[in-house]
């Protein structure tokens, strides 16, 4: 599990890293980059071109990333599974999230199980359109602790 980071090549003006424990309505999340503000425009169009990419260095950096930081925070082991967030706005059933929750799956030798039913939806993917999003349903419940990647 080598931890290139992200290239330069891959985001123009690079992610910040900053790894961090968070916490927001009973839910504990760990970030690990932050967008720069001065480039975030330009990153954010990076972002999309890579998002659009069949092989992404980007994907494979992120998920070397997110899966250096879950293991020295959380130190998974047998029982624990990774999952990602429902799909929806990606118009595809397998959006970056869930390519990038499989990665790190793979890399922390845990097994991805979808855990959330996909939630295919058109229009924008702006905060201010989450609250039309149906709400999360189960595609399988978990038995153990679930890392959500992605």
């Amino acid at each position: 599990m080598a931890n290139r980071g992200i290239a330069a090549s891959d985001l123009s003006g690079k992610l910040t890293r900053r790894p961090a424990r968070r916490h927001r309505n009973a839910v504990a999340f760990i970030t690990v980059r932050s967008w720069r503000a001065a480039s975030r425009c330009n990153d954010l169009r990076a972002f999309k071109q890579q998002n659009r990419a069949t092989v992404s260095t980007l994907l494979s950096a992120a998920a070397d990333d997110v899966a250096v930081e879950v293991a020295a925070l959380l130190a998974p082991g047998p029982g624990w599974s990774v999952t990602c967030i429902a799909g929806g706005h990606s118009r595809s059933p397998d959006s970056w999230g869930k390519r990038l929750a499989r990665l790190v799956a793979a890399r922390l030798a845990l097994p991805f199980v979808q855990r959330f039913a996909d939630r295919p939806v058109t229009g924008s993917s702006h905060p201010k359109e989450f609250r039309r999003l149906p709400p999360l349903a189960w595609h399988q419940a978990p038995d153990g602790p679930v890392i959500v990647g992605g």
